[in-house]
């Protein structure tokens, strides 16, 4: 089994963050809003972006939250989906970054799951 986080499996442009920003499909789980749509590669590969506002807390904790949530995507089954995915933390969910690793988790397998469901 393939474990890297290569870029193939990354929204790296403005352009595909700005792909999404126009009629995408919306889910919401716990602490992540999801941001959706087919992808504009036609390879079969799910590609996330994740966006972390420095409101939120500090850069030492949002780059935790980030690395947490590419090691989840990592182990996933999601990685088939031919979707391009925005992870957004959703600000009024958000209380502490230490119950956020509690629910981290929860929240991405049932955001994923709303997701290939859709």
């Amino acid at each position: 089994m393939n474990f890297k986080f290569s870029k193939n499996n990354r929204l790296l442009s403005a352009n595909d963050f700005s792909y999404l920003k126009e009629n995408a499909s919306f889910a919401k789980s716990g602490l992540f809003l999801f941001f959706h749509k087919p992808s504009l590669k036609s390879d079969g590969k799910t590609r996330i972006g994740i966006s972390i506002s420095s409101k939120n807390c500090n850069a030492v904790k949002r780059n935790l939250l980030k690395r947490k949530i590419r090691e989840f995507f990592r182990h996933s089954d999601y990685k088939d989906l031919n979707r391009d995915i925005v992870i957004v933390l959703n600000k009024r969910r958000f209380k502490t970054v230490e119950n956020a690793l509690l629910k981290l988790e929860t929240d991405l397998n049932n955001g994923f799951k709303l997701i290939s469901n859709s």
